[in-house]
């Protein structure tokens, strides 16, 4: 989090990250949103519509 520290807005795009389960994959993008609002989290249709 590198960017975020350095106040660069970043957006980590969930279904381009990938976990070994499913339960993992949703604690990994928990990690992220802590840093809200300046690091979110989104989908790749979401980013492509922006």
């Amino acid at each position: 989090m590198a960017a975020a520290d350095a106040g660069v807005p970043v957006t980590v795009v969930a279904d381009a990250h990938a976990g070994v389960s499913d339960e993992t994959h949703e604690r990994t993008l928990a990690i992220p949103r802590l840093y809200g609002p300046l690091v979110g989290v989104a989908t790749t249709d979401e980013v492509l519509t922006r």
